[in-house]
């Protein structure tokens, strides 16, 4: 009778050899186009955020615009400090002008004009692309005190009153304000409106509303330092806007991206798993924001690819 070859390893097909193929090339398509885009559309403190463009073809050809701010807090003579941070193309931050305990009374004016003079000048339509704030502890090791509120929820009224309960926020989350501390946060799109092409000029006045679609954040520092400088606040935007014809920077503008329902499902995905806001400083943040990236390509763009590779072998 003849021996069984219990050793023999069954042969692989033909088939599954060409998708083992399939699969290896289309991951190393994620990399790096894919992440660099997809990083460029979620960390505003990224390098891709300056170039990030939303992929879906809607507005013919666009430029990118980075918008930086910094400014100190001081507390009261109570040791509190806070203020808002929402989607806007040029005045994005409302501050406290009064804190009794945990109610802020906000300004009736916002603070920024840091991008009026590019969009109002430039600029047919315009959207965010992504927006953030890096909050530091610059108070000494002795001197640092008191508690750090991460609040999202519902707009600031302006001129109106704000009370800071885990009651009135969507998230609420307190953090020790210890020395050296660092904290980073990015507003997330509530819709798919965040990404309208919108016209400027309705958003770039020191009264104009949030837009639409976006988180609005409140930071408050309660039981610091009295009248203190006890925190930096950097706050970073990232703007893509569509320039008229007639702009001295109109020939500098690049066709938008073709329309990647896989990449904006992907956007979608970390936005859905991240909370928004990281302790340890944007490092930390990037790392974070990076490690989501990755599984969201996985999960949405690698099938894609996979489909498109299948399709050019077939």
């Amino acid at each position: 009778m003849p021996k069984n070859n219990t050793n023999k390893q069954p042969k692989r097909s033909p088939a599954k050899r060409v998708l083992r193929s399939v699969a290896k090339a289309a991951t190393t398509l994620l990399d790096p186009e894919h992440e660099n885009t997809l990083i460029g559309l979620i960390d505003p403190f990224s390098d891709e955020s300056s170039r990030a463009k939303y992929p879906d073809a809607g507005a013919g050809s666009t430029l990118c615009q980075k918008s930086l701010a910094t400014f100190t807090g001081a507390t009261n003579p109570a040791g509190a400090y806070a203020f808002s941070l929402d989607a806007n193309f040029s005045f994005p931050v409302t501050f406290a002008t009064t804190i009794v305990g945990t109610v802020a009374t906000w300004n009736a004016t916002k603070f920024g004009d840091w991008s009026t003079t590019l969009l109002a000048t430039n600029a047919v339509i315009a959207r965010p692309t992504s927006i953030g704030v890096r909050i530091v502890n610059t108070l000494s090791a002795t001197d640092s005190a008191g508690y750090l509120v991460i609040a999202k929820g519902g707009p600031a009224i302006l001129g109106g009153t704000t009370t800071f309960d885990p009651l009135n926020f969507v998230t609420y989350d307190v953090y020790p304000y210890t020395h050296g501390g660092e904290w980073t946060v990015t507003l997330k799109p509530t819709s798919s409106w965040a990404y309208t092409m919108l016209s400027p000029s309705t958003y770039t006045t020191n009264t104009s509303p949030p837009l639409s679609g976006w988180e609005v954040c409140y930071i408050g520092l309660f039981g610091s330092k009295a009248s203190s400088t006890p925190m930096l606040v950097e706050i970073v935007s990232n703007f893509e806007y569509a320039p008229k014809e007639d702009s001295a920077i109109a020939s500098l503008a690049s066709p938008q991206p073709v329309l990647n329902i896989p990449m904006q499902t992907a956007v979608n995905q970390v936005m859905s798993d991240h909370s928004g806001h990281h302790v340890g400083g944007v490092s930390g943040h990037k790392a974070k924001v990076k490690q989501l990236a990755k599984k969201a390509l996985v999960k949405h763009v690698l099938p894609f690819a996979v489909r498109k590779a299948k399709q050019a072998l077939f």
